[in-house]
């Protein structure tokens, strides 16, 4: 019988970095499960999972391995298992068709019953480019992103985070056309001439991976490979061309408003609880007092906030600016509103709304809302 000895705990985390990317509704049976292999050399069992858009690999440290083998088994039932014992070492025996658990008395047997010859692998055999990206920027610009990501079947391409460069400089950005994030992922002179966009779905897998000082990318064919030490994350990249975001981004604008972020944010978000779709912007551009309304669909319900503005810069002769703000496209670009102040850019009441830390004159971070209609 072929077997090894592993602690209880590490096989968990190993199985469920695998079964984090198992589709359960996927209509291929293989790929309900992960295939698992045993180095004797190396003294690790190392581990694929897949769902034909994402894949990844994973290794765990063993002990006492009897011979290499490798063999298929479902892990969502093991890992429960694995969950409801207390910490110690087991160990897993392998026997033609079936695995068997075994932690002192306990003994649990799991079937396995799938040629690993059957098991797909969408990672590509060729080399493809590879570079190094500060994992401090690419991790934050992927953080300030997600929020931003399109949802909609029919413009696929916004349904991930582009990665392109744009006069010498990489930006992270998403939009569904409604609203954008964009920033700059501080790459130094690591990537060079790169378009490509990551698709929504790996996005939690790359944020729940662990690295060093850089993350390590390789763009192969239609796929990118993002791995650390002990994992592996290959994903096929979003086909198409991501809209060209820049051309819609005010090359001037006409009044500046620099607010407290906590107070625009939260006076916005009171005023979501009446079920309003738009609140009314009215900002007095001699005094940059700005009065927030909103109204529910039926009207029977409407709200009034004031927020005082720290500055304002007004290059318009108009005495007031009113325009409208999604209230939910707001709260949802609002998350990326870390910093204390902020800087709220106006052009007109049909131009884009920009958002930016202030008194920050370049794009390295830049948030931009649609208006409504008012």
């Amino acid at each position: 019988m072929k077997n090894f000895n592993v602690s209880s705990k590490d096989f968990e985390k190993f199985l469920s970095k695998l079964n984090s990317v198992i589709n359960k509704k996927c209509a291929l049976p293989i790929l309900s499960t992960a295939i698992l292999s045993v180095d004797t050399e190396e003294s690790k069992i190392s581990g694929r999972a897949s769902d034909l858009e994402l894949q990844i690999e994973a290794s765990c440290d063993i002990a006492l391995p009897s011979e290499s083998f490798s063999f298929c088994v479902e892990p969502s039932a093991i890992i429960l298992l694995l969950k409801k014992i207390p910490l110690q070492p087991i160990m897993v025996n392998f026997d033609d068709d079936k695995i068997t658990i075994v932690a002192g008395k306990t003994k649990y047997d799991f079937p396995s019953h799938f040629d690993i010859k059957d098991f797909p692998n969408i990672a590509s055999k060729t080399e493809g480019r590879k570079f190094l990206v500060p994992t401090e920027g690419f991790m934050y610009a992927i953080n300030k992103c997600i929020n931003t990501v399109g949802s909609d079947d029919l413009r696929p391409v916004m349904n991930g985070i582009s990665i392109r460069e744009t006069e010498n400089i990489v930006y992270a950005a998403s939009t569904d056309a409604h609203f954008l994030s964009m920033v700059d992922i501080d790459s130094g002179d690591s990537i060079k001439d790169v378009d490509f966009i990551i698709p929504k779905n790996a996005i939690p897998h790359i944020k729940a991976m662990t690295f060093g000082d850089n993350v390590e990318i390789e763009l192969t064919g239609k796929s990118i490979i993002i791995s650390n030490e002990n994992e592996i994350l290959t994903s096929r990249l979003i086909e198409g061309v991501y809209p060209k975001y820049n051309a819609i981004l005010p090359t001037d604008w006409t009044t500046e408003v620099i607010y407290e972020a906590s107070n625009l944010k939260n006076a916005i978000d009171r005023l979501s609880i009446i079920g309003a779709v738009a609140v009314i912007v009215e900002i007095d551009l001699s005094t940059g007092e700005t009065k927030l309304t909103a109204d529910n669909v039926d009207l029977s319900k409407s709200g009034e906030e004031y927020v005082t503005a720290i500055s304002i810069t007004n290059k318009s002769e108009e005495e007031t600016l009113r325009i409208g703000m999604n209230v939910n496209k707001f709260l949802a670009l609002s998350k990326n509103f870390d910093f204390s102040e902020m800087s709220v850019r106006f052009n007109s009441p049909s131009n884009p709304i920009i958002f930016k830390p202030a008194n920050v004159n370049t794009d390295i971070e830049l948030f931009l809302l649609m208006p409504c209609m008012v």
